[in-house]
């Protein structure tokens, strides 16, 4: 028996994995409002992710939107706001709007 007790013929789950990223959103991670739904939090969302409420900083909101593998969408005004938040460069991936 291989490693980890694998089934050695099966592909089943490397397959359902791929699935599941073939499926993968293009929505985007979009930024809302500061110390929403409470202080120190920002309020987030992102369709057909109803669960998705907020996020604890910036770090957290790009990581949020890295691993979903979707863009981070901040409005201008909110940008203004975070200030020194932010890094002093963003990916491509984050777009202000």
């Amino acid at each position: 028996m291989p490693f980890g007790g694998a089934d050695p013929g099966g592909g089943a789950d490397l397959v359902t994995g791929a699935s599941r990223l073939a499926n993968v959103s293009p929505e985007p991670v979009e930024l809302i409002a500061l110390d929403e739904p409470a202080e120190g939090l920002i309020s987030a969302r992102r369709n057909g992710e109803p669960t998705f409420t907020h996020v604890q900083d910036i770090a957290d909101a790009m990581l949020a939107a890295l691993s979903r593998g979707a863009d981070l969408v901040i409005p201008a005004q909110l940008y203004a706001e975070l200030g020194e938040a932010l890094p002093p460069e963003l990916p491509p991936w984050v777009k202000v709007r």
